[in-house]
């Protein structure tokens, strides 16, 4: 099954962007679509720096941008609840890059 991923990086850098050690604090995010190999969008994290809800926010991005995947840090429960309802899966990640994490996680993408 060919779908978007949101990977939460702390650079603009592609597929060569560091993941975030924070879910709803990093940086940027990517938006990977597996049926073409590549990154189709990057969104600067405008919320980083709000005071609270910000996980919420982030997921809500996630849905909005009709992902079927996250990889990132592990979520707040608000973020997880808010993309598990959405049929997001969440893949926890807070090392390597964006694309190690997209090959480490290359059969829970396709299936």
């Amino acid at each position: 099954m060919k779908m978007k991923v949101f990977i939460a990086v702390d650079s603009n850098k592609g597929l060569d962007s560091p993941l975030g050690n924070r879910f709803g604090r990093a940086g940027y995010f990517l938006v990977y679509d597996t049926a073409k190999d590549t990154v189709i969008s990057v969104h600067e994290n405008t919320f980083k720096d709000d005071a609270q809800g910000v996980g919420i926010k982030v997921a809500n991005m996630a849905v909005d941008n009709g992902c079927g995947a996250a990889i990132g840090a592990q979520p707040g429960p608000k973020a997880a609840n808010i993309l598990a309802k959405a049929g997001i899966k969440m893949l926890v990640a807070d090392s390597g890059t964006a694309g190690q994490a997209i090959e480490r996680f290359k059969p829970e993408l396709q299936g």
